[in-house]
C-alpha cells in the first residue's frame, strides 16, 4: 500500500516488543510536559512525548479532542466541524506504531473516487481523482490539448515532493544556512513561481488551471500569491491517494484520544491556558483563566500562532524578530461555514465538491487583499452520507458548506451578513445541484469569523492562521515556532522541531518550546558533567526558577498523575539522577525513537 520509503519510516518506529497491554506508569520524578491545544499537532506531539517516558498533560479549551476538527451533532445528523481529507495515512500509522499497536485496528479508512468533483458555473464538471487513466479520460473529455500538459505537470510536483516532502517534511528551518543550502534546489523548480504561475505554464484550459491551482486555498493561501512549492500536493494525492474515515475525522480523534488513554497521558478539556510562564528562558509553568498554574518542564503550544505572541507570551521575553515577523504578518481569509441537513436524498452529489463561480481570479483578490465580501462566491461542499450513511437519519443527508471570505480585518457586520450570505449560498445550491434545498433544509446552523476568533483564539478570525506566502514559509516563520504536524515531533539543535504534515487537511497548527528538556540518565552514569560551567550555571539557575513555579503551582498537578514528592534540596535519587545539558554536537536526545537519552522505568 505504501512505498517502500514510507514503509522503513513506519519499521523504524516500531517496538522491539509490541506492547497490548497499558504501558506501565512512569514515576513521578519523570520529567512533566504540557500540551497547549489538542489538536493533531497535540495529540501528536502528546504521544511522541509519552512515548519518549515523558509525564503529559493536555489542556483545551474545547469540550471535545481534536482542536477545529470538532464534531457537531443536531438532531439526528453529525457534521465533522474541520478537516475531512486524508492524503497520507501512513503518518497516522506512525503514532500507533510509537505503541506496538495499529492504526488500522482503530480506523477504517475508505478510498475516495472521485477525489473532488469540480463544478463550473457553465454546468459543466470535471471529476478528479481515481485511477490516472480515469483523470487523462476527464482531461480529455474538456480539454483534450492538455493531456500532455498534465502528465508534465503531474512530472513536475513528483520533482517538487521529493524535495519538499521525501527530503525536507523532517528537517527543520531554525537556522538561516538551512534556508540558504536551499536555495539551488528551489531555482531550478521554479519556485519563485505562484501556484498559478506552475499550473498556467503546463495547461491552456481555464477550467483545468482553476481546478489544478485550488489546492493552497485547502490551507488557507491564495493561489496567485502562494509560492509553487505547494505544488506538490498534486503527486501527494496521486502516491497515496485520498481517504475518508469511517464515523469521519471525529473517529480518527477518538483514536487518537483512547491511545493517549490508554498510554497514562492525562486530559483536560475546557481549559483554556491564558499565559505561558517563561523564567531564565526557560518555560517553567502554564497559568489557566480560572487562575490555576501548572509546573511544567516542557511547554509545547499547539496553539494559533498569532494568538500565542500577542497573549500568551509576554513581550518581554520574546525576541524582536517574532515581534517585527507578528507586526508584519499577513492572515489567511476567514470562512462562513454552514452545517445543516436535507429531509430528501441527492445521490448525484459527489462526497467532495468544488462549486466554483463564474469569477475566479478577481473573487480571490476581494476576499484576500481588497478584504470585500462579494455578491458572488465559490464553495466546498461536503456530503458525508456519501460514504457513510449514518451521519443522517435513514432517508436524509448531511452537508457542510464552506464559502471563503474576508477575515475580520474588513469591516464586515457578520450579524448582518451572515444571514444574507446563507440565503445567496443556498439559492445558488437549489438552482443547480441541490435542487429543491429551500423546502428541504433542516437543523441548519453556521459559523462565521467571529465565531472561529472566539472559539479557537484565532487572531482576526482567520480559517488556517497566518498565510503560507513565501516570506512567512520555512525559516520566516515565527523563531521558535513552528507549524505542528499530526505525527511528527523530534529534536535537533537544542529546539524540538514539530513538522506539518500535508497528508491530513488539518489547518495549520502551531508548535513552540521555551525550554530544553534536561539529560536524563540513570545508574552509575548519573554523575554530573562539568565542561562547560556557564552551562551548569544556567541550568542550577532553571533549576531554581522551576522550583519556585512548582511551590506557586502547589497541588495543580495533571489528572490521573500520582503526586510528585519532590527530594529535599541536596536529597539524591539513586534510581533516577539528573544531569546539565551537554554542550556538545551530534548524540541525541530524549526525543530520539532509537533509544538514546532514555528515562528507564523502576522495576
Amino acid at each position: 500500500m505504501f512505498p517502500e520509503y514510507v514503509r522503513e519510516r513506519i519499521r523504524t518506529l516500531e517496538p522491539r516488543v509490541r506492547r497490548t497491554e497499558p504501558a506501565p506508569r512512569w514515576t513521578a520524578t519523570a520529567p512533566h510536559a504540557v500540551v497547549v491545544g489538542a489538536g493533531f499537532g497535540g495529540m501528536a506531539a502528546a504521544l511522541r512525548l509519552r512515548a519518549k517516558g515523558y509525564r503529559v498533560t493536555v489542556l483545551d479549551r474545547c469540550s471535545q479532542l481534536g482542536g477545529r476538527a470538532q464534531v457537531f451533532e443536531r438532531d439526528g445528523f453529525r457534521h465533522d466541524a474541520g478537516p475531512t481529507v486524508i492524503t497520507a495515512p501512513f503518518l497516522f500509522e506512525e503514532l500507533f506504531a510509537l505503541f506496538g499497536e495499529r492504526f488500522a485496528d482503530h480506523v477504517e479508512l475508505v478510498p475516495l473516487t472521485p477525489w473532488y468533483r469540480f463544478r463550473f458555473a457553465d454546468g459543466d464538471h470535471f471529476d478528479y481523482g481515481g485511477t490516472l487513466d480515469e483523470t487523462l479520460a476527464e482531461i480529455d473529455r474538456i480539454a483534450s490539448g492538455d493531456r500532455d500538459g498534465y502528465l508534465r505537470l503531474l512530472e513536475h510536483s513528483r520533482r517538487i515532493f521529493e524535495i519538499g516532502f521525501t527530503q525536507l517534511s523532517a528537517k527543520p528551518f531554525d537556522r538561516f544556512m538551512t534556508m540558504l543550502r536551499l536555495i539551488p534546489s528551489l531555482v531550478r523548480l521554479r519556485c519563485d513561481r505562484t501556484v498559478w504561475g506552475l499550473v498556467r505554464h503546463f495547461l491552456k484550459n481555464d477550467k483545468l488551471r482553476q481546478a489544478f491551482s485550488i489546492q493552497p486555498l485547502l490551507v488557507g493561501g491564495n493561489p496567485f500569491d502562494t509560492t509553487s512549492i505547494y505544488g506538490l500536493i498534486h503527486y501527494l494525492e496521486r502516491a497515496h491517494g485520498v481517504f475518508f474515515a469511517m464515523g469521519g475525522t471525529g473517529a480518527i480523534t477518538r483514536a487518537l484520544g483512547a491511545l493517549m488513554e490508554r498510554r497514562g497521558v492525562a486530559v483536560q478539556l475546557g481549559k483554556t491556558v491564558r499565559r505561558i510562564r517563561i523564567e531564565g528562558g526557560a518555560a517553567t509553568a502554564v497559568e489557566l483563566e480560572d487562575g490555576r498554574v501548572i509546573a511544567a518542564d516542557l511547554v509545547v503550544a499547539n496553539a494559533d500562532a498569532a494568538h500565542l505572541y500577542q497573549t500568551m507570551i509576554p513581550k518581554a521575553k520574546q525576541a524582536w524578530s517574532s515581534r517585527f515577523k507578528l507586526a508584519t504578518a499577513s492572515y489567511s481569509m476567514g470562512l462562513f461555514v454552514l452545517y445543516f441537513g436535507t429531509r430528501k436524498r441527492y445521490p448525484d452529489v459527489a462526497h467532495h465538491t468544488i462549486w466554483l463561480g463564474e469569477r475566479y481570479r478577481e473573487l480571490l483578490d476581494e476576499i484576500f487583499n481588497k478584504k470585500v465580501l462579494s455578491d458572488d462566491f465559490s464553495l466546498y461542499l461536503h456530503r458525508p452520507t456519501a460514504t457513510d450513511p449514518s451521519f443522517a437519519p435513514p432517508g436524509c443527508e448531511s452537508f457542510y458548506v464552506l464559502c471563503p471570505v474576508p477575515n475580520l480585518q474588513a469591516d464586515i457586520d457578520w450579524s448582518v451578513e451572515g444571514p444574507r450570505l446563507r440565503d445567496r449560498i443556498v439559492a445558488a445550491l437549489g438552482r443547480t445541484i441541490l435542487p429543491g434545498l429551500d423546502d428541504s433544509i433542516t437543523a441548519e446552523f453556521s459559523m462565521t469569523p467571529r465565531d472561529f476568533r472566539h472559539d479557537y483564539l484565532s487572531v482576526h478570525g482567520a480559517g488556517f492562521s497566518v498565510a503560507p506566502v513565501f516570506r512567512q514559509s520555512a525559516w520566516f516563520r515565527f523563531t521558535t515556532a513552528r507549524r505542528a504536524s499530526i505525527t511528527s515531533i523530534s529534536w535537533e539543535q537544542g529546539r524540538i522541531r514539530v513538522r506539518d504534515s500535508p497528508g491530513c487537511s488539518a489547518r495549520p497548527r502551531w508548535s513552540m518550546r521555551w525550554c530544553r528538556p534536561p539529560a536524563w540518565s540513570c545508574g552509575r552514569k548519573g554523575t554530573p558533567h562539568d565542561r562547560d560551567r556557564r552551562s551548569r550555571d544556567a541550568w542550577a539557575r532553571r533549576l531554581r526558577g522551576r522550583r519556585r513555579a512548582s511551590d506557586a503551582a502547589g497541588s495543580q498537578l495533571p489528572l490521573g498523575t500520582p503526586a510528585v514528592e519532590r527530594p529535599a534540596r541536596g536529597a539524591s535519587n539513586p534510581s533516577l539522577r539528573l544531569l546539565p545539558p551537554r554542550r556538545r554536537r551530534g548524540g541525541r536526545s530524549p526525543f530520539d525513537h532509537r533509544g538514546a537519552g532514555r528515562i528507564d522505568r523502576h522495576p
